[in-house]
C-alpha cells in the first residue's frame, strides 16, 4: 500500500490572513481542495492522512465530505513544528509495513499532478527515498554573518525544493527518531533521511508546482487559474434590411448608414467611433 500525508497544520503567518491560506479560494474552491483531488484521483494511492491545524478540523471535514474524498481516512491534529506535524501522521500509519510507500505533500502546493505523486512513488520504491525540486535559475552565495560572501555555489548542482517528498515507511520512522533523539529540525522531510547517510533521488518538476506562502504566490496563483479560461469563440448571424439594434460582447450597437454601424453603451472605457 502507499500512504498520503497532506500537510495542513501551518499558520501562514507571512500571508498576514485571519483565515488559513489553505482555505483561501481558487478557481471558487479551497486550495487543499485542489492538493487533495490528484492524490485521491491517483491509482498508487491508498490512504489519505490530513494533518490540520485544529481550529480547521470541521472545516477540513465537511471540504472533505463534500468532494467525497474517500480515500481520506482521517484528520489529525498537527504539532508545534512542521517536523511534528509530520511525525503526527506518520504515527498514525503504525500499521503500515517496512517497505510501503509514505509520500508527504504541502497543502499549500496546490498545482501538484497526479503523474508526478506517481513518479515520486516509483522512484521512491526504487531508491528509497526522493523529492521533487525544481533547478535553481540564479546566482545563490553563501554569506558569513555580517552578510559578506564566503563562497559562490555552483548553480547546475543547486535544486529548489518542493512537496511531494517520498520514502519507504522504515526510512522515515528511523529518520524522524533519530533527529528527535538528537533535538534536530530539518526543514524538509528528505534531510532527516540524509542525516542517515541514505541517498535522495532529485525528481525535476516544472515550477508551476510551487507553495503559496505569500500573497503574491496567491495572486500568482489565481493568474494562473484565470490563464485557464481564456479561449476563442466564434458566432455569426444573419443581417436583415429592417432596422434593429445589435449586441456584441455586451455592447448595443446601432446601424448609423447603410454599410456600417456605431457603438453605443459600455465600452469599456474606450473611445470608439463608427466602423
Amino acid at each position: 500500500m502507499n500512504y498520503a500525508i497532506i500537510l495542513a497544520a501551518g499558520k501562514g503567518k507571512r500571508m498576514n490572513n485571519k483565515v488559513n491560506k489553505i482555505l483561501l479560494l481558487l478557481n471558487e474552491k479551497p486550495i487543499i481542495e485542489h492538493a487533495i483531488r490528484p492524490f485521491e484521483d491517483s491509482i498508487l494511492i491508498d490512504k489519505i492522512v490530513v494533518v490540520a491545524s485544529k481550529e480547521d478540523i470541521i472545516d477540513l471535514d465537511r471540504i472533505i465530505r463534500k468532494n467525497k474524498f474517500d480515500k481520506v481516512k482521517k484528520i489529525i491534529e498537527g504539532g508545534e513544528r512542521r517536523q511534528d506535524s509530520v511525525y503526527n501522521g506518520i504515527k498514525f500509519l503504525e500499521d503500515a509495513k517496512e517497505d510501503e510507500i509514505v509520500i508527504i505533500h504541502n497543502a499549500a502546493n496546490p498545482f501538484v499532478s497526479t503523474s508526478l505523486i506517481e513518479e515520486a512513488i516509483e522512484s521512491a520504491r526504487e531508491h528509497g527515498a526522493c523529492a521533487v525540486a525544481v533547478k535553481a535559475k540564479d546566482t545563490i552565495k553563501e554569506v558569513d554573518e555580517d552578510n559578506f560572501v564566503t563562497r559562490t555555489l555552483d548553480r547546475r548542482r543547486l535544486w529548489q525544493m518542493q512537496t511531494p517528498q517520498a520514502a519507504k515507511y522504515r526510512l522515515l520512522v528511523k529518520a524522524f527518531i533519530k533527529a528527535y533523539n538528537d533535538g534536530y529540525y530539518g526543514t524538509d522531510d528528505v534531510e532527516l533521511i540524509e542525516r542517515l547517510g541514505e541517498k535522495v533521488k532529485i525528481i525535476e518538476c516544472n515550477s508551476e508546482n510551487f507553495k503559496i506562502t505569500t500573497l503574491i504566490d496567491f495572486e500568482n496563483a489565481r493568474l494562473m487559474m484565470d490563464a485557464d479560461r481564456v479561449g476563442l469563440g466564434l458566432d455569426s448571424h444573419k443581417f436583415t434590411d429592417k432596422p434593429k439594434k445589435l449586441v456584441l460582447g455586451g455592447i448595443n450597437c446601432f446601424i448609423a448608414d447603410e454599410g456600417d454601424f456605431s457603438l453605443e453603451g459600455n465600452t469599456g472605457g474606450r473611445e470608439v467611433s463608427s466602423f
